[in-house]
């Protein structure tokens, strides 16, 4: 059966398939069942039934599924909190919490008065790092134009070096370890290039009980990473960059017609822990393979965290201009950044470190010695029209560094 060939989570998330893809309600809550062994007593209501079984026997998910309109991603915490507490309440649990309940502001009412206060428009200077509204509709296809897209499947060494490299080395969370590994990558594969303007989707949620809302409460937010010159610059340059910015809330909306010259960033995580009743957050992969497709931004990253120790990295777009074969040069390259990450984060990234342990592996193997330095961007073509700023990151194919990820094409 499905269910002996995958996990329980699996299963469930099949049986909600129809849910999924069938129905697209504003708002649902279900509670699912699934049952380990045993035989349920004919004739009787399945809520009814299940509970007749062991509780050992049994497996309950939470399935909710709501529209963007209503929520977003941060919501889930304060979503799940709501609903674990009703339930300890109704079944008389002790949730053990030391903190008096209380009701979150009205979010609507927040959200009226960011866009109220965006429809007067802001003078440089006035930028409000958490109400800013950005509404991307106004220059939604000016940066537009083609792209492709793939899914990136990382192994587990990869993961677990990221994140030895963010707990025991830097000193770090785990959304600016990525964010470290992406800029850093794109420095390599770019040597001439030493300033990329970031875009995050934040939660934007620093006001007092703004983590306690339901309610769309993310915007982008948009800062600059300047290294200087990326044959002097470091992986741990590049972290303090981004930490001081994520620290100092320096960040700003975009403004008219900067996001098609961007690299936009939107990282996903999960409640594996700390929710009530020693519950946890189940996710799933989503769909998706390796296409053209329409792109906005330079490059265009989605990174979800499916458990503690697995990540869904997607490119959702990448320029055309930048070529096909890009995609896979991407990722072994993102790959030996998060290894030096972990073993020589003060080396300069470019070019990249030789330590004397890869040295040896790279004289035992004969293909390897062939390796050089990534080359410089190739001379643009006097035929070819290239759009603007585009023609600075186009660049050729390099050897790649040793592999250490694999990339699916479906």
């Amino acid at each position: 059966m499905y269910r002996e060939r995958k996990g329980d989570a699996d299963y469930m998330f099949w049986i909600v398939t129809p849910l999924r893809n069938d129905h697209h309600w504003p708002y649902q809550i279900c509670a699912i069942p699934v049952v380990r062994k045993g035989v349920l007593p004919p004739g009787v209501p399945l809520a009814q039934a299940v509970r007749t079984l062991p509780p050992e026997d049994v497996t309950w998910y939470i399935y909710a599924g709501i529209t963007h309109a209503y929520s977003d991603g941060a919501s889930g915490n304060a979503l799940l909190t709501d609903l674990l507490r009703i339930y300890a309440e109704e079944a008389n649990l002790d949730l053990a919490t030391s903190t008096e309940l209380h009701s979150p502001p009205e979010h609507l009412a927040l959200l009226q008065h960011r866009l109220r206060r965006s429809l007067f428009g802001r003078l440089r200077g006035e930028d409000n790092a958490n109400d800013d509204v950005y509404h991307e509709i106004v220059c939604e296809d000016w940066g537009r134009r083609f792209g492709f897209s793939k899914r990136i499947k990382l192994e587990p060494i990869v993961v677990n070096t990221l994140l030895l490299a963010a707990s025991n080395v830097i000193g770090c969370s785990i959304d600016v370890a990525w964010l470290t590994a992406v800029i850093g990558s794109l420095l390599r594969l770019f040597p001439d290039q030493h300033r990329f303007q970031l875009i995050l989707k934040c939660a934007c949620r620093d006001g007092p009980g703004q983590n306690e809302m339901v309610g769309f409460l993310s915007e982008q937010r948009v800062f600059p990473i300047d290294v200087g010159d990326s044959r002097h610059a470091t992986l741990m340059d590049v972290y303090c960059a981004i930490e001081s910015v994520r620290r100092s809330r320096t960040w700003r909306a975009p403004v008219p017609f900067e996001a098609g010259i961007c690299v936009y960033v939107n990282i996903v995580g999960s409640m594996t822990e700390g929710l009530p009743l020693q519950c946890s957050q189940v996710t799933y992969p989503a769909a998706g393979s390796s296409s053209q497709v329409q792109a906005y931004a330079h490059l265009n990253l989605r990174i979800d965290q499916i458990s503690q120790q697995q990540w869904d990295f997607r490119i959702f777009h990448w320029d055309k201009a930048w070529g096909w074969g890009w995609g896979s040069e991407f990722a072994p390259v993102l790959g030996a950044v998060i290894a030096d990450m972990a073993e020589c984060p003060l080396e300069p990234l470019v070019p990249a470190p030789v330590l004397p342990w890869r040295r040896l592996q790279m004289q035992s193997d004969p293909a390897s010695s062939k390796r050089k330095d990534p080359p410089s961007p190739p001379e643009l073509s006097t035929t070819a029209e290239p759009t603007p700023d585009v023609e600075q990151l186009a660049r050729s194919p390099s050897t790649p560094p040793p592999k250490v990820m694999r990339v699916e094409d479906g």
